[in-house]
């Protein structure tokens, strides 16, 4: 993953806790700080499986399966508890169908291969 990605991420949300005047303004932008890193993340992590699939790379899948685990990580046990309800679900609901697909395209491979 790219650090770049990050640094824009922290870049932009600093500018806007900067601009923010209340406290309750401020928690707002935290918790969708909190959602954009797990959502960045789970992109990157996917991205990076497809790359891998499609290259044939071992090591660009490990490298995706690693990212993954460090997002299903943050999301149980830093967002579960920081993010509103609607992030939560919608966190959720997009992990639950990133490692649907994963496992799809593993077992799919795994089928290819054996054949």
């Amino acid at each position: 993953m790219s650090l770049t990605q990050n640094s824009e991420l922290l870049g932009y949300f600093q500018q806007q806790l900067a601009a923010a005047y209340s406290f309750q303004e401020r928690h707002s932008i935290m918790t969708v700080r909190d959602f954009a890193y797990s959502a960045v993340w789970m992109v990157y992590g996917s991205g990076l499986m497809l790359v891998g699939f499609w290259k044939r790379s071992a090591f660009l899948r490990w490298q995706a399966i690693v990212l993954l685990a460090m997002t299903v990580l943050k999301v149980f046990l830093v967002d579960i508890s920081t993010l509103e309800r609607g992030y939560r679900i919608a966190a959720f609901i997009v992990l639950g169908a990133i490692l649907l697909a994963v496992s799809f395209f593993y077992q799919r491979s795994r089928m290819k291969s054996a054949a």
